[in-house]
């Protein structure tokens, strides 16, 4: 079973949402009004990291324009960072 059946499968069983650092840099990389589209794009092809501030910044942003109070499972690479957002964004009462 993958990540994002897991995380579907605890999502629908506990109430979280789901914000997927994968399925943000996709959609960055194909959105060519974002500044850094193609660089995300390239290091998704070159299987190439996206340097961390890069993804941190994204995920923030996700996550304060349209998740919902509530609880929230995420998911991709990264993850130590994740969760230091995640508490930062805790921090700021989002």
């Amino acid at each position: 079973m993958g990540t994002k059946t897991q995380c579907a499968l605890l999502c629908q069983e506990f109430g979280f949402q789901h914000v997927s650092l994968d399925d943000i840099l996709r959609e960055k990389s194909d959105d060519q009004t974002y500044l850094h589209a193609n660089f995300v794009k390239d290091c998704l092809d070159e299987k190439v990291y996206v340097p961390r501030e890069l993804k941190i910044s994204l995920l923030e942003r996700k996550i304060n324009e349209g998740i919902e109070e509530g609880k929230m499972l995420t998911s991709g690479r990264c993850k130590k960072h994740i969760t230091l957002c995640f508490s930062t964004a805790q921090l700021r009462g989002c």
